[in-house]
């Protein structure tokens, strides 16, 4: 396989644009670059090279990079993984060494479109460790972004998924302390791993939407039911029920009680005492009233029908309709 040298200026901070390069219609994509500081080799044992194609609309493909002989100062790039359509793009490769960056720049023509030939995914750097509060919006990272050149991903790690284009989502609903997350990207040629360290911390408990209390009335007495607020907070917090009926406790079974009617109305009222690691508080009160009994009306006074000098007769009166009792007899 021909291979192409590209000089790269190490001692320059301007980007070295070098002479074209084109890619033959026999050939696939291989090529050196030799850093150099004048006409010397630089050492680059340390350092960490990456390569990138930019296609005629600006669109950058990762090019898989590796360093193949630190004591000239020489790195390989090679064919990836995907397909390059035939075309020209400009070649962009940067080296650091130490806390130094340097890059060099070529112009590259395909005669042809290449791709046949697979190399393993390529690791272009590492995933810094992620931390984030129970309850926050899902962290996300891109993968595909890092690992060049792989066609399937899997990640293994609590609160970690993967989808198919190298998406690794971090839920934050529970309590994760310091999950090591690592992400495979792979292709028909074989794998590379990247692993990072991946925290969700504690949240302290709010309210979402209040609890309510539900009356339904059963005629002499009433159901009430008593339904929490909804909450939020990471771990999940509880919530306990203090229930109060005109000032006094009030017992409630399985978030019910059933309540008799008075005479006059009676005020219910309700707190949740809503707590978890991260903190505690007493929710706001919620009322409502039991409604008022209703004395049924007396039954009308019978009256006589004097049938004669010697017989009266007194006819009973119909039952009142709100729930009075008929008299039954004399």
């Amino acid at each position: 396989m021909p291979i192409h040298v590209i000089d790269a200026d190490f001692g320059s901070y301007a980007p070295r644009r070098n002479r074209p390069v084109t890619i033959g219609r026999d050939e696939t994509l291989g090529l050196l670059v030799r850093w150099r500081d004048g006409p010397e080799p630089v050492n680059i044992t340390g350092g960490y090279a990456t390569a990138w194609l930019v296609d005629a609309e600006g669109a950058e493909l990762g090019l898989p990079a590796r360093i193949v002989s630190a004591a000239d100062g020489t790195v390989e790039i090679v064919q990836p993984a995907f397909t390059l359509a035939a075309g020209r793009y400009t070649l962009v490769t940067r080296l650091t060494l130490g806390d130094v960056t340097r890059r060099a720049r070529v112009d590259l023509t395909l005669e042809r479109a290449i791709g046949t030939l697979v190399s393993p995914p390529v690791a272009l750097g590492s995933i810094a460790d992620v931390s984030l509060a129970g309850g926050a919006a899902p962290g996300t990272i891109d993968a595909a972004a890092v690992i060049v050149g792989a066609t399937d991903f899997e990640v293994t790690g609590t609160g970690a998924s993967v989808d198919a284009v190298g998406i690794v989502t971090l839920a934050t609903g529970a309590v994760i302390a310091g999950e090591t997350v690592e992400v495979t990207g792979s292709n028909d040629a074989g794998s590379v791993s990247l692993s990072f360290t991946f925290t969700v911390t504690p949240s302290a408990p709010a309210v979402v939407t209040p609890g309510r209390i539900e009356i339904e009335d059963l005629g002499t007495t009433v159901r009430a039911t008593f339904a929490e607020p909804e909450l939020s907070g990471v771990p999940a917090p509880g919530a306990v029920l203090a229930a109060t009926i005109d000032g006094g406790v009030l017992a409630v079974t399985d978030g019910e009680a059933i309540i008799p009617k008075a005479l006059a109305v009676q005020a219910l009222a309700a707190v949740w005492a809503v707590t978890n690691t991260a903190g505690e508080f007493e929710t706001d009160p919620v009322t409502a009233s039991v409604p008022a009994y209703e004395v049924p009306d007396a039954m009308a006074a019978p009256v006589p029908d004097v049938l004669s000098a010697t017989a009266i007769r007194f006819p009973r009166p119909a039952a009142p309709e709100n729930g009075g009792n008929a008299i039954t007899e004399y």
